[in-house]
């Protein structure tokens, strides 16, 4: 475990250097905030423009990110496999779904979007 949280430590920074260019260990961070987006058509508008546009690049992401976690859970044979390990293991099991290998991939598939809005926290919202 301890050696695990060493290396969450250390990949988070890696990321942030090859992402950014900084360590992020000084005060003095170069990397400044995420960048927001402004929909050329619909920032004009009077009250959709604000409601709209203007938001950071995670936010949008995140919408898109919802339709796409829908489908992929409710239409293809993955999310078909990880919906039965999530209500019955030991049914898929006999089905000859490898338990382990789908719930390691939703572990590693929460991480990530866990991380991302991790991401977005601390440097998107907070800045």
């Amino acid at each position: 475990m301890i050696a695990a949280n060493l290396a969450a430590s250390s990949g988070t920074t890696i990321a942030l250097y090859f992402a950014t260019g900084d360590k992020g260990i000084s005060g003095g961070m170069k990397s400044g905030d995420l960048p927001s987006l402004n929909i050329p058509f619909i920032s004009n508008l009077p009250i959709l423009g604000p409601l709209l546009s203007g938001h950071h690049i995670l936010t949008y992401a995140s919408l898109l990110a919802d339709p796409l976690v829908s489908v992929i859970m409710a239409r293809t044979p993955f999310g078909l496999r990880m919906r039965a390990v999530g209500v019955n293991p030991k049914a898929a099991a006999m089905t000859g779904i490898t338990i382990q290998r789908i719930q390691m991939w939703a572990l590693v598939i929460s991480g990530a979007l866990g991380s991302v809005a991790g991401a977005y926290l601390s440097i998107g919202y907070v800045t």
